[in-house]
């Protein structure tokens, strides 16, 4: 968030998936519906879906509610994705960056625009492996 005329306005979200997003269409469809309101009203997105005993594809959900085809990409249950609305030429469009998942692979670092140009690295893995440490984990 970050202040404007005196008030907070989100521009950022990250979207971690748990299995009950993905348990259910009706779930599945609402977590699609959240992620393309938060795009609609200028918000940057990262969505991360490390999840593996449910095989849904939330990145083709939200595409579809959006608008947007990415066939090469139509059997992906686990990515990260990051998602930037930018106005082009006054039309609105959306950036995209993939980055598909896998068991015991390094989760990826993905851009997260803050304001205008302004994009921060989020680095999943270092993320990660701090937390594990941090708790003794290994």
């Amino acid at each position: 968030m970050f202040v404007r005329d005196g008030r907070l306005k989100l521009v950022a979200a990250i979207e971690l998936v748990s299995p009950s997003i993905k348990d259910r269409p009706a779930t599945r469809a609402a977590f699609a519906s959240k992620c393309a309101t938060y795009l609609s009203a200028g918000v940057s997105l990262i969505v991360l879906d490390a999840t593996t005993d449910r095989p849904a594809n939330l990145h083709q959900e939200l595409l579809s509610l959006l608008d947007y085809k990415d066939e090469a990409r139509r059997g992906l249950t686990m990515f990260a994705g990051a998602y930037r609305p930018v106005l082009r030429n006054e039309k609105a469009e959306i950036d995209i960056w993939v980055s598909p998942l896998a068991v015991s692979q390094p989760l990826p670092t993905m851009p997260l625009r803050l304001i205008e140009d302004l994009m921060i690295p989020v680095d999943f893995e270092t993320a990660y492996m701090d937390v594990c440490r941090d708790r003794r984990m290994f």
